[in-house]
């Protein structure tokens, strides 16, 4: 039989599987479960395809940018850049030496 930790807090008695509280919490599983329901919808193949479909792409302007990104053209550019620039984006090569921040070598110092 397999068991996992009972999930209250403090409590390190076993639960048998597929519950999640031991035998003297059981009483608060309905809740946890309840709690998780309002989160499982969100990672549905249907809820990302709708999301896909309605939200993302709402707007002719954000239509036409995701066409953009997901291009064969934008890709290989993208990654011809990458490469170039060694994988640092252009905001740390523009400020390199707000990155760096006050570094002294130690020889500096002892003289």
């Amino acid at each position: 039989m397999q068991v996992r930790t009972c999930k209250q807090s403090n409590c390190h008695n076993l639960a048998p599987l597929p519950h999640w509280y031991c035998e003297a919490h059981r009483a608060l599983e309905d809740d946890y479960l309840n709690s998780r329901m309002k989160y499982s919808r969100t990672s549905s193949d249907a809820y990302r395809k709708r999301y896909d479909k309605v939200d993302r792409n709402a707007n002719e302007v954000k239509r036409s940018q995701v066409k953009f990104y997901r291009s064969k053209v934008w890709q290989s550019l993208r990654e011809v850049v990458l490469t170039k620039q060694h994988l640092l984006n252009q905001n740390y090569l523009d400020n390199r030496s707000e990155y760096v921040g006050s570094y002294t070598p130690v020889i500096s110092r002892l003289l």
